[in-house]
Formats: C-alpha cells, structure tokens, sequence
C-alpha cells in the first residue's frame, strides 16, 4: 500500500464507524415476554413485527425466558403478533421510538 492511499483508507474507515454509529442513534428496539394468562412464560412462542406503513415483517423466536427482541428498527407504527401451538394468538399495536416494550399474554384455545 502506498503512502498516499493510507489516509484515504483510514478516512473512509473514520467515516463508515461515524455513520454506523448515527444509524444506531436512530433506530428503535422492541423487546418483551411473551406470557399466558398466569404470567406463564411461553417458551416456544413466535413474535411477528410487521411495519404498518410498508408491510415489512420481521419474525422472532421466545427464548427460554419467554423474551424476544427485535433490534435496529426504523420507528414508526407497527402490528406485534404472538403465536404459540394450543392458544390464541394476539395481534397488537406499537409505536416504536427508540424504544418500545411489548409483552403479549396469549389466552389458551
């Protein structure tokens, strides 16, 4: 490498870890546990987020605390739905700023 490409290299790299760092500064999180009516936690639920304004969806997996996340998302409005085999599945609405909480409680079918 030359002498004169290296502080181009290092200003681009200067530059992306300033806009990944924005990027982070800018987007919303949405985290919660899923539970049934007894407080409950639902291991194998599956929480679907999906944008209202364009239809994206993301899906998340409960752990084995019942929790889920759904990192670095845009904020605006959106659908939470939870699934789990043997209840009723939820669908509610957010709205997520930098960051938002949801904890569905699923009623047994």
């Amino acid at each position: 490498m030359s002498r004169r490409s290296l502080p181009a290299l290092l200003l681009c790299i200067a530059v992306s870890a300033s806009l990944l760092r924005a990027q982070t500064t800018t987007t919303g999180e949405l985290a919660g546990t899923v539970t049934d009516p007894s407080g409950a936690v639902l291991t194998s639920a599956s929480v679907t987020l999906t944008n209202v304004a364009t239809g994206a969806k993301q899906t998340a997996q409960a752990n084995s605390t019942g929790a889920y996340r759904f990192p670095l998302v845009q904020p605006g409005s959106y659908r939470v739905t939870a699934t789990s085999t043997g209840f009723r599945s939820i669908d509610e609405s957010v709205e997520i700023g930098l960051r938002a909480d949801a904890s569905p409680r699923l009623i047994q079918s």
